[in-house]
């Protein structure tokens, strides 16, 4: 399999070059590129690879800039620090849109995404000619994310969310709390946080706590049929489950 990255970040690149080749022997990366005038460059005098992996942020301006020069046929995985660009991404040929910091099991996927569309529209085929509600449909694609970008004093951080103890709500601001004790603002309402997570691996206690399953210690009986959990990540207040949840959340826990 022929793959082109594009990618302006030396770092990115290295890790990608050898997941790639950790991965699958067979992986030929064709050339590696670092701006929208090379890209341009690069697919108009060659052959279209088998698949792309491009960042959003290049050097001289959104990637995107790359499809209204030449026409790209073959598939593509978007890798970005943000997620706000997920909806224009499946509009111009993408099959998968991975979050920095990703993780070998993140490439993994979308190789593997890339191999199942592969089988699914013809072996044969070299125009991915696909509607952004069909690739939707054979993705399963949905808003989960691995990676929450908060700001801390004049930077960006990125917090994994293996790294999430829970989520909560003080005086009307979500925050993230850590395993390792530390304390993010989100500019997510707490619904938000709750649509953007993995359901299986967080819960939402109730109005004010979205907790991590590997966060939880303990559970203890309360007053009325209500359940405590008891936190591994420090908290200021008790995490109550309601009666009408209690039994949802034991099974919940249960599943694991």
């Amino acid at each position: 399999m022929n793959i082109l990255i594009i990618e302006d970040e030396p770092g990115i690149v290295r890790d990608l070059t050898s997941l790639f080749l950790k991965i699958d022997t067979s992986i030929n990366i064709l050339e590696k590129l670092d701006s929208i005038e090379s890209a341009v460059n690069f697919l108009k005098e060659n052959h279209q690879p088998d698949l792309v992996f491009m960042d959003i942020h290049l050097a001289d301006g959104l990637s995107f800039e790359i499809f209204k020069q030449v026409h790209i046929t073959c598939p593509v995985v978007f890798l970005t620090a943000y997620d706000e660009y997920a909806i224009e991404a499946f509009k111009v040929s993408s099959i998968d849109y991975i979050l920095k910091p990703f993780t070998k099991t993140d490439i993994e996927k979308s190789l593997n995404k890339f191999h199942d569309l592969t089988k699914h529209f013809g072996s044969g085929q070299k125009e991915y000619n696909i509607k952004i509600e069909d690739v939707l449909k054979a993705l399963k694609t949905d808003t989960v994310k691995n990676t929450f970008l908060v700001s801390s004093l004049d930077k960006y951080i990125p917090i994994t969310i293996s790294e999430i103890a829970y989520f909560y709500v003080e005086n009307g601001m979500t925050y993230i709390y850590t395993f390792a004790g530390k304390k993010y603002n989100l500019t997510y309402s707490l619904d938000e946080v709750e649509k953007k997570v993995d359901g299986k691996e967080f819960y939402r206690a109730n109005r004010r706590f979205i907790i991590n399953f590997n966060a939880v210690s303990e559970i203890q009986h309360f007053f009325n049929r209500k359940l405590v959990v008891k936190l591994k990540a420090p908290v200021k207040e008790t995490v109550l489950i309601s009666k009408a949840r209690s039994s949802h959340f034991l099974k919940w826990m249960e599943s694991h």
